[in-house]
């Protein structure tokens, strides 16, 4: 006989595309403004469910899967975006408290990279067994043409290490622009003459990554999480030639020298280099980009998250007495 099919509720995917994959398995519900309306949503209807799939960058969604995770005959509960860090002080013992909330035989926490497989129940306490790798994807909302301008671009906050890159913007013959707020010129006193360094909107961003020549993102090497996996990915599909740190689950996602060029972390020398060799061959960051932009379209799509989740919650319900 057939497997039957799960019924799954999940506040997921409900502003994406409409995907066939995730629409016949799962009854999507929308987030509203109000987020003790979706909450209680949550809560309400989760006992007619086989399993719930909820956000876990999303404290709205932390919270409902705390309540849910008390309801008599819970579903099985699946965190997708795992990606809390520990920093030490009063946001690390409000993330232990959470995780021990929502933590239980039927919960599986999903992480980016195949370093948190280990580093997340380790740094948390949890069962490795409650723990699965679910490959982030692009979320690019448009499919705008990338072009080549010839400069070099960085972006973002979260666990950036950017004194390398600064530091190699001084042997790097092209503009460099690093888009983030964790940084200010003024602190940072007296940098390279071709370095731009500020927060950016968000429509400038995007077209400034969009017309970069060379993507860096320089990443902390840390024991409790990775990070800059949307930055990478987004910039792989759109076809971008990447240097990135050499940090755990970086290669989870680019292969050096086919997808990307990966350097050592903190290395200034490596990184210049790097950016250097790129912005000298046109021929071979056109090379690198296409292949990223092939890997990432075929790899790192929506429809493989919604896919790799659905598995998850699969074996999630198929074998909870190993998960005790």
């Amino acid at each position: 006989m057939p497997t039957p099919r799960r019924r799954i509720l999940s506040t997921l995917f409900s502003a994406d595309p409409p995907m066939s994959v995730w629409q016949e398995r799962v009854d999507m519900l929308r987030p509203v403004a109000k987020d003790a309306a979706t909450i209680a949503t949550v809560v309400r209807r989760a006992a007619r469910y086989d399993a719930v799939v909820l956000d876990g960058s999303a404290r709205r969604d932390q919270l409902a899967a705390a309540l849910v995770r008390r309801l008599p005959r819970h579903p099985a509960i699946l965190i997708a975006d795992s990606t809390w860090k520990a920093d030490g002080g009063l946001d690390t013992v409000v993330n232990q408290l959470g995780i021990r909330a929502l933590d239980g035989k039927r919960t599986t926490f999903c992480v980016l990279t195949r370093f948190e497989t280990e580093s997340f129940p380790r740094t948390w306490g949890l069962r490795s067994s409650r723990v699965c790798f679910t490959p982030w994807p692009a979320t690019l909302k448009d499919d705008l043409p990338s072009t080549d301008n010839g400069r070099v671009f960085a972006g973002g906050n979260s666990l950036r290490d950017y004194g390398p890159l600064i530091t190699a913007a001084a042997e790097v013959k092209a503009p460099v622009d690093i888009a983030t707020s964790a940084l200010s010129s003024e602190k940072l006193g007296p940098v390279a003459q071709n370095l731009t360094i500020g927060p950016r909107p968000q429509a400038e961003y995007d077209a400034m990554l969009r017309a970069a020549a060379v993507v860096v993102v320089p990443l902390q090497a840390r024991e409790d999480r990775c990070s800059g996996q949307t930055t990478y990915v987004n910039a792989m599909a759109r076809g971008k030639a990447i240097v990135a740190t050499d940090t755990p689950g970086v290669r989870d996602y680019i292969q050096d020298g086919e997808t990307g060029l990966i350097v050592a972390p903190g290395d200034a020398v490596a990184m210049a280099h790097a950016v250097t060799r790129l912005l000298a061959d046109p021929a071979e960051r056109a090379r690198i980009g296409s292949q990223a932009r092939t890997y990432a379209l075929r790899e790192l799509t929506l429809t493989r998250y919604a896919t790799r989740l659905l598995e998850v919650a699969d074996e999630t319900l198929a074998a909870p007495a190993r998960r005790r």
